[in-house]
Order: structure tokens, then C-alpha cells, then sequence
């Protein structure tokens, strides 16, 4: 278990197999990850993710990191040869996990649960953004820090979003201007001392 650290692209063939072990939310200690600085191409591998994850819902899991702006090219299939679609479900030590090729900052290849989201901030002054946006005719919600994204996710899975910012003096716009629109779901914020929402 670990990360593996790509400098020149991931590409992939159909006869591949793409294995990960996940045993708990934390990147390298508990669950396998590659960062990937190029291209990401998947073309058809099969995902192989094992483990013996018992994270409580709303975790999200980075299988890729991709390093740069493009979009990860193609999907994975499951072990019967069927497509792994955006959205389509993994199931890990009997845990469902939605897949997405356009989670994590908004191109990584992540795993996470269907429910309530959860963010905890650092110890300074975060600035946080959560917005609904369109990526690719879907609906996702991302949740930004500093101006980048942090946390993509398909919006229909989403039922709540919780941020804590963990002290210092944080805020959090709540940003209905974006492509996406309006944000149908509880929001939660606590900022610390200091802490405003706008």
C-alpha cells in the first residue's frame, strides 16, 4: 500500500488491471493512490479495488490524482467486462462507493460514498467556496479553499455538506452564480471565531 508517483502520463490498455488495496480514507497509510503529472488514460482496465475499508459515508477515496487540467480519457471496467460509467457504483468490503472520473480538484479518478459530505479546514483563515457546477452535461459540487478545488463530487449523491473549518477566522460563500445553479441540499458551516457566510 502506498503512492506511486507518475511523471510522464498514465495510460492504460484494455487487458490491464488497475489494483488498489482500501483500507481507510488516508492516502498512502490506508489506501493506494497514483499521482499522475500528463496524460490519464484508462481505455477499459479493469478496476481492481480490495480492502478493508469501514469509513463512515461521506469519504472520498483518490484512486488518481491527476496532476494537471485535462480530463482523465476513458473508464475502467468491472471484473465481468462491464463499463464502469461516471456514477456507477464499487463495492469494497461490502461498502458502496460511487466511482467518478471527475472528482477530487475536478479530474482525479475517486471513490466515495453516497450521503453527507464532510470537510474540515486547518488551523488558519480558510476561504471556502461551495458551488454546484455543470462538467460535461452532469451536475457536480465542488467545494473549493483558496480559490482551487478540493472536492468534486456528482451532486445527485450528495443529500448534505458539512465544513468545518477548524479554527481561525474562515469563510464560505455559497455560490449560486455558477454554471450549475442553485444548491439543493443542507449546508453546514462552522467557521470558528470570527467565521462569516455570504
Amino acid at each position: 500500500m502506498g503512492t506511486l508517483t507518475l511523471n510522464n502520463g498514465l495510460t492504460l490498455s484494455d487487458t490491464s488491471s488497475f489494483a488498489v488495496e482500501i483500507n481507510g480514507p488516508t492516502a498512502g497509510s490506508q489506501h493506494d493512490r497514483v499521482c499522475v503529472l500528463g496524460n490519464v488514460a484508462l481505455n477499459g482496465a479493469t478496476l481492481a479495488a480490495t480492502g478493508t475499508i469501514t469509513a463512515p459515508a461521506g469519504r472520498l477515496i483518490v484512486l488518481i490524482d491527476n496532476g494537471g487540467t485535462d480530463p482523465v480519457g476513458g473508464t475502467f471496467k468491472d471484473s465481468l467486462g462491464a463499463t464502469l460509467a461516471e456514477g456507477a457504483t464499487v463495492t469494497v468490503n461490502g461498502i458502496d462507493f460511487l466511482l467518478s472520473y471527475a472528482g477530487g480538484d475536478g479530474n482525479d479518478v475517486v471513490l466515495f460514498q453516497a450521503g453527507a459530505a464532510g470537510t474540515i479546514g486547518t488551523a488558519g483563515d480558510d476561504e471556502f467556496e461551495l458551488r454546484q457546477a455543470d462538467i460535461s452535461g452532469a451536475d457536480y459540487l465542488q467545494l473549493l479553499a483558496g480559490g482551487a478545488v478540493v472536492d468534486s463530487r456528482a451532486a445527485a449523491a450528495v443529500t448534505s455538506w458539512t465544513i468545518d473549518g477548524a479554527g481561525g477566522n474562515d469563510t464560505l460563500t455559497v455560490n449560486y452564480a455558477a454554471s450549475g445553479g442553485f444548491l439543493d441540499i443542507p449546508v453546514t458551516f462552522d467557521g470558528g471565531a470570527g467565521a462569516t457566510t455570504r
